[in-house]
C-alpha cells in the first residue's frame, strides 16, 4: 500500500496496524467472518463530514470478452532445486497417497508428490494439482496457500489462471476464491487480496489510478460482505458509509461513486460465500487413512443439546452402534434405555438450523447457536419413521467434525 493511499484510508489499513475482531470465535477453521477497526474507533461508524459527490468522476468501462488463455509478463520461479525436474503421470494409488498426505498436512502432500516426480518444480504444475486432484481438501488448499515461500509462488500461479476482464469486481473475488476456503486471519487474506489485486490491474489496466486499489476495494468489499450477512451483527453497514469509508483511496482520489454504489447493491443482493470447509473435490476425501479417526469419533460419541418439537433443549449423548447402523442417543453413553434412528432412513444431515423444531428457537438465541447446530433429516424416508434428529453441538469446532463425520456415514464412506 502507497503511503498516499495509506492517509486517506483511516478505515481501511493493513492488518498489522490495526485490532482484529473474530465473529465467529471458534478458531481458523470456522466461517471466514472478519472485522477490522482501528485501535479505539468505533466498528465501521462513518465520520461527521458529509459523503463527497463523486458522481461526475470517469471510470473506464471494460467490454466483455470470451475468456481465453492470456500472456502475461510476470514469471513464477520454480521451487528450489525441482527446477528441472521431469515429471510422470502418477499411478491411482499414488495419487490418492498424495492427496492424503496433503489433506492432513499440505506441505507434506507437495513433497511427496515433488520426490515422486509427480509435479515439477513449476508452482503452475502444482497448482494443476490442487485444480484437480479428486478428494483434495478446499480446506487444505486455502492453508497451502496462505503460507510463504514457495506457496506464495503457487498463489501467484493460481491467479495467472483466472481472467477477471470485463468482469463486475465482487465476481472477480467469488472467482477467486472458488477453489479453496481461504484461512481465517486476517494477515494471511489481506496477502491473498494483494495476489488478486495485482491480477485484477494485469486484466484490467487503467480503470483505476493506485495499482493497489483492488487489493484495498477487495479487503474492504470482503468486511461489507461479512457485515451485510452475518446474523450476529445486528447495525449493518449503509451505502454511504461504505462510500466514505473508501474516501481518497485511489491515489488520494474518490473511487467512482457509480461503481461502489453498484458493488454495494450486488454484494448486498448476493453474499460472496466462500468454498465451503467441509467441502472435498468429488464429494469425499481421497483413501482410507481418515477413517479410523471418523470411526472413533462417533462410535465414542458426544454430548449435545438436543432440541425438540416441545420443552426446553435437553442434555443427550449422541453416538452411532458399532456395526454403523444406528445413530443413536440417550441420557449417558452407557445407558441402557436410549432412542435410535436407522442411518439407511437418514437423507441428509442438515448444517445449521433448518428444520422446523429449530423454528421454535427465537431470533436472539439462533443467531447466537445457528454455527453450532445440526440435524439429521430422517422425514422422507419410511426407513426413518418421519422425524429429525436436531442437535446442538458445543462449539462451532465441535459442529464442524460432527457434520463431516455423519455425512460421511450416511454417504457410506465409511462402509464401502
Amino acid at each position: 500500500m502507497t503511503a498516499a493511499s495509506a492517509r486517506n484510508l483511516p478505515m481501511y489499513q493493513k492488518p498489522s496496524d490495526v485490532r482484529r475482531k473474530r465473529v465467529k470465535p471458534e478458531g481458523k477453521n470456522s466461517q471466514l467472518m472478519i472485522r477490522l477497526q482501528p485501535p479505539g474507533a468505533e466498528p465501521m461508524a462513518p465520520p461527521e463530514e458529509a459523503v463527497p459527490d463523486t458522481s461526475n468522476c470517469t471510470l473506464p468501462i471494460v467490454p466483455p470478452v470470451p475468456e481465453q488463455p492470456m500472456d502475461t509478463p510476470r514469471i513464477v520461479e520454480a521451487a528450489k532445486g525441482y527446477e528441472h525436474i521431469a515429471t510422470r503421470p502418477a499411478t491411482p494409488q499414488e495419487m490418492e497417497t498424495a492427496v492424503e498426505l496433503f489433506n492432513e498436512k499440505p506441505k507434506n502432500g507437495i513433497q511427496y508428490l515433488l520426490e515422486n516426480h509427480i509435479v515439477s518444480g513449476d508452482p503452475k504444475s502444482t497448482v494443476n494439482f490442487l485444480l484437480t486432484a479428486k478428494g483434495i481438501s478446499r480446506h487444505a488448499i486455502g492453508e497451502y496457500l496462505g503460507g510463504r515461500g514457495e506457496a506464495e509462488k503457487c498463489l501467484d500461479a493460481l491467479a495467472m489462471t483466472m481472467d477477471f476482464r470485463g468482469r463486475p469486481f465482487d465476481e472477480c473475488i467469488r472467482v477467486f476464491f472458488r477453489e479453496f476456503f481461504p484461512p481465517g486471519e486476517a494477515a494471511i487474506i489481506y496477502r491473498m487480496m494483494i495476489r488478486f489485486g495485482a491480477r485484477f490491474v494485469e486484466c484490467n489496466e487503467g480503470i483505476f489510478k493506485a495499482e493497489d486499489v483492488p487489493c484495498v476495494l477487495a479487503y474492504a468489499t470482503l468486511m461489507l460482505n461479512t457485515d451485510l450477512h452475518s446474523k450476529s451483527i445486528k447495525t449493518k453497514m449503509t451505502k454511504d458509509q461504505f462510500i466514505r469509508n473508501l474516501r481518497g483511496a485511489d491515489g488520494g482520489h474518490d473511487i467512482n461513486r457509480a461503481f461502489l454504489e453498484e458493488l454495494y447493491d450486488r454484494v448486498t443482493l448476493k453474499e460472496i460465500e466462500m468454498a465451503d470447509d467441509n467441502e472435498y473435490r468429488g464429494g469425499r476425501p481421497a483413501g482410507t487413512r481418515w477413517r479410523p479417526d471418523v470411526i472413533k469419533l462417533l462410535t465414542e460419541g458426544a454430548q449435545f443439546k438436543k432440541h425438540g418439537r416441545r420443552g426446553n433443549p435437553h442434555p443427550r449423548w449422541i453416538w452411532v452402534s458399532a456395526d454403523m447402523l444406528h445413530v443413536c442417543y440417550g441420557k449417558s453413553r452407557n445407558s441402557t434405555s436410549h432412542d435410535s434412528i436407522p442411518v439407511r432412513g437418514i437423507t441428509e444431515v442438515l448444517k445449521g438450523m433448518q428444520t422446523a423444531v429449530f423454528h421454535r428457537v427465537d431470533v436472539e438465541d439462533r443467531n447466537r447457536i445457528e454455527g453450532r447446530c445440526l440435524s439429521l433429516d430422517a422425514t422422507h424416508n419410511t426407513d426413518g419413521d418421519g422425524r429429525t434428529l436436531d442437535l446442538e453441538a458445543s462449539s462451532e469446532m465441535e459442529r464442524k467434525r460432527w457434520f463431516d463425520a455423519l455425512r460421511f456415514l450416511v454417504k457410506g464412506y465409511l462402509t464401502d
